[in-house]
């Protein structure tokens, strides 16, 4: 699975998400943390309006090494959403 996928809807965002959940720890080879479920959850939730407000938007995900992920426009890469899990698990 490529670690950076390009989408433009919110089926192809959610199969990407899911997809991330599969993710072992250690996933990149440099001590990466399996991808949090709140993160994913937090993800989907953020895109579904997300998509309603602007359909046909290419975003680029990203899991990141901490167990977040990253949601970027894929046009200029300016961050969009960041799912960071602190410490305790509980998403920022």
């Amino acid at each position: 699975m490529r670690r950076r996928s390009r989408v433009n809807s919110l089926k192809q965002a959610q199969n990407i998400l899911g997809l991330f959940l599969k993710l072992p720890d250690n996933w990149n080879s440099y001590g990466a943390a399996a991808i949090n479920p709140s993160a994913v959850r937090e993800a989907n939730i953020f895109l579904r309006g997300y998509y309603e407000d602007n359909p046909g938007i290419k975003l680029t995900i990203v899991p990141t090494n901490k167990g977040g992920v990253l949601i970027t426009d894929a046009s200029d890469e300016k961050t969009i959403a960041d799912f960071r899990p602190d410490k305790d698990g509980e998403i920022t």
